[in-house]
């Protein structure tokens, strides 16, 4: 009885989103799947859900995207769920313009799907210049914790087979300074989600 009424709480906080999608052929799968800035009312912006599971469309395919938001303590101590939203949207499109300009794309034992790049705070501060954006330090490493810590599953299935992914959208994220200089010095390193990886390899 006690599971099954867990069960039952678990499941009545799982959002279900339909979507009609108008993508084209050209769209990649990433793109098509539209999992930034997930549609959430005020009340569950203020008390997000604890999955959210998306169906999207692909070349006639349908796709199960399901995403565990990010847990991220504040400096009162207080544990905040995150869901990626527009600013780590903007994050992963400078980081995938940082690693093709730069040639900092790294492909770990051959594998194309598994992708790296390394940068500092002042290229991806450059590169949020370019786009007429301005994110604060702070507000850049958030969306770097929020990428790294929310957890995605995409299951695509048709009359035959049945593929499954899952995978945080930055799969390793790392960082390497020096007391002596300053924060956008600092060396920083992430692993893209492989779908990610397949827009600029």
């Amino acid at each position: 009885m006690t599971v099954e009424i867990t069960v039952i709480l678990v499941m009545s906080n799982i959002k279900i989103i339909e979507n009609q999608s108008n993508s084209q052929i050209t769209a990649t799968l990433w793109d098509c799947l539209q999992v930034y800035s997930p549609e959430l009312t005020d009340e569950e912006k203020e008390t997000p859900p604890a999955l959210l599971i998306l169906k999207r469309e692909h070349l006639g395919q349908l796709n199960t995207v399901v995403i565990s938001p990010a847990c991220i303590e504040n400096d009162d101590g207080k544990v905040i769920e995150y869901y990626p939203s527009d600013n780590e949207l903007i994050i992963e499109h400078c980081l995938k313009r940082i690693a093709i300009q730069n040639q900092n794309l790294i492909d770990e034992k051959d594998v194309k799907a598994i992708s790296c790049v390394n940068f500092t705070m002042s290229q991806v501060k450059a590169e949020l210049s370019k786009q007429g954006r301005i994110l604060t330090y702070s507000e850049i490493i958030l969306s770097l914790r929020i990428l790294t810590r929310s957890i995605i599953t995409i299951t695509t299935e048709d009359q035959k087979n049945k593929d499954s992914i899952t995978s945080a959208y930055f799969s390793r994220l790392s960082c390497l300074s020096n007391y002596d200089s300053d924060d956008s010095d600092a060396l920083w390193f992430v692993a893209f989600h492989p779908l990610i990886a397949q827009d600029i390899v």
